[in-house]
């Protein structure tokens, strides 16, 4: 199979989010954010769709990407990457907008995305009929490309699954983590969420650690 990264168009909106949802079935994440909702029900998506298209239309410094089957024209893959290419106005810093849910439920999701948020991180999704065809590692090339070009670090927030695809693309795990406790994710247990980076190679051999620290004093 053959493969190509392209920026995702508006008409795109829907086979895009075919791929996040049949990757993330099951898991967390939709949990959180769809509660109690058919994730395969049309009236949803449709309303998803229109909702996202809105979302896309207000977007300054998020790029989303689809890695494309050439011999099909499937979307295999999709990736949805923050550049912080200059600094972020206050809007731009603003949590994102669960308007979908209420009460408790919007308040469960918005404590799980808000410690997110603050990481920067993106999201990589395969879907199940391509996964292990080197499509992860095709959209997180594109990320990797650009650091260098930005001499810009890539930071993360990874499921315990994904860690093996960012370590075999350089990235490394950073001492700090997000732990989502069972009164956020409604589990028994804690669960931990690696953070990871990689460093541009104008960085010098430089850790993370010491580049932010001295990024910050600089401000």
């Amino acid at each position: 199979m053959s493969f190509i990264v392209l920026p995702a168009a508006l008409p795109d909106i829907r086979a895009i989010y075919d791929v996040w949802f049949a990757s993330f079935k099951g898991q967390l994440i939709v949990d959180l954010l769809y509660p109690d909702t058919n994730i395969d029900d049309e009236a949803f998506r449709k309303a998803h769709a229109e909702g996202t298209l809105g979302y896309w239309k207000g977007l300054t410094m998020e790029h989303t990407f689809k890695c494309v089957d050439l011999e099909t024209g499937r979307i295999a893959g999709m990736a949805t990457w923050q550049v912080y290419w200059r600094e972020r106005t206050t809007e731009e810093r603003a949590k994102p907008w669960i308007g979908w849910l209420e009460g408790a439920q919007r308040e469960r999701a918005e404590a799980f995305l808000g410690q997110l948020w603050e990481k920067h991180c993106h999201t990589v999704a395969v879907h199940p009929d391509y996964q292990g065809k080197g499509v992860g590692k095709k959209l997180v090339q594109w990320g990797l490309g650009m650091s260098e070009e930005l001499k810009l670090p890539i930071y993360l927030e990874s499921t315990v699954e994904g860690v093996p695809l960012y370590e075999r693309t350089g990235f490394q795990k950073l001492k700090e983590g997000i732990t989502l406790t069972p009164a956020v994710t409604h589990m028994k247990e804690d669960i931990e969420a690696p953070l990871m980076v990689k460093m541009p190679a104008s960085a010098g051999g430089m850790a993370f650690e010491e580049w932010a620290s001295g990024r910050y004093q600089k401000q």
